[in-house]
């Protein structure tokens, strides 16, 4: 290749021994087809979401007995619905959530039309120590802040840069009880 593109400079540092000139291209949403959305409440549940690409089975794990507090202080009043992150039978406490239609599956903005309707009230993001999140960018953590839901999330270097303790993420460290009281608090 001419030219590799990588969103982050940790990423840029593994490829080194392959290729020493990989430029750092920092992730970002592309505002044609990230629209604002409109406050639509319309049920008494609180919907927590948990997004990502079928590689997050031990952040699954570790929010597993976060949930399952969650649901024993709250009931089926707060439900963490999943879109991806693994291809495994869920745990106790967690819904799947698919999209709906045939274009949402196929294609990035389809996608995210079908991304933008749904009505989360808070969105988590746990991320594991090991080289491979080490790599991650901050792009779910964008995704979120583009829907306006309250983000609680790891203590990671790129959530750190790209939104710090503040603008609606809290970052904490990978800590169950911490992690259930924060959410009780937001719930």
């Amino acid at each position: 290749a001419d030219v590799v593109w990588v969103a982050t400079p940790a990423l840029a540092s593994r490829i080194t021994e392959i290729r020493s000139d990989a430029i750092i291209v920092p992730n970002a949403l592309d505002d044609r087809i990230w629209k604002a959305v409109k406050d639509g409440r319309t049920e008494n549940k609180i919907r927590i979401l948990y997004m990502g690409t079928a590689t997050h089975d031990e952040e699954l794990n570790f929010l597993a007995p976060v949930a399952l507090e969650l649901s024993r202080r709250f009931g089926n009043r707060v439900r963490f619905e999943v879109v991806g992150v693994t291809t495994k039978i869920l745990p106790t406490g967690f819904d799947r959530r698919l999209p709906d239609t045939d274009f949402a599956n196929l294609s990035y903005p389809g996608f995210v039309e079908w991304f933008v309707r749904q009505k989360w009230d808070i969105a988590v993001s746990p991320l594991m120590d090991g080289t491979f999140n080490q790599c991650k960018s901050a792009i779910k953590l964008m995704d979120y802040a583009a829907i306006g839901v309250p983000v609680v999330a790891s203590k990671h270097s790129e959530y750190e840069a790209a939104f710090g303790d503040n603008q609606g993420v809290v970052l904490l460290e990978n800590e169950p009880a911490i992690w259930i009281e924060t959410l009780v608090d937001l719930i």
